[in-house]
C-alpha cells in the first residue's frame, strides 16, 4: 500500500475529526462557521470513502489516537480552548457516516 493513499486517508479522517470537534466544542463561532464546517465533513467523507479499502481501514484503527491527538493539538491552537476531551468521542464508523454529526 503506497505511503501516499496513506498519508491522504490519514489527513481526510484528520479533517473530519477537526471540523467536528469544532462543531460540536467551539460555540464562540458556530453560528458563522456551523454550515461550512458540516458541509466540509461532508466533502472529507465523500473522498475518504471513495478510497478506503479494508487494508487502509485498519491502517486508520492502527493510527486513530496519534490522528486524534494532533487534530486535537490542531483545534486547540486555532480556538485557544482546553476543553476537547483526552479520547476521542467518535467511533471510527461515525467518523465515515456520510449523514452523522454529533449533538451538543
Amino acid at each position: 500500500m503506497g505511503r501516499e493513499r496513506k498519508n491522504k486517508i490519514e489527513s481526510l479522517l484528520r479533517q473530519i475529526i477537526i471540523h467536528l470537534l469544532l462543531l460540536e466544542y467551539w460555540s464562540k463561532e458556530d453560528q458563522y462557521n456551523a454550515p461550512h464546517w458540516r458541509a466540509e465533513t461532508t466533502e472529507f467523507r465523500f473522498q475518504i470513502n471513495g478510497i478506503l479499502t479494508k487494508n487502509l481501514q485498519k491502517y486508520l484503527v492502527n493510527r486513530f489516537e496519534l490522528i486524534y491527538q494532533n487534530s486535537v493539538k490542531y483545534d486547540q491552537r486555532k480556538t485557544e480552548l482546553n476543553t476537547f476531551p483526552q479520547k476521542c468521542p467518535y467511533s471510527l464508523e461515525q467518523l465515515l457516516d456520510e449523514d452523522w454529526f454529533p449533538t451538543k
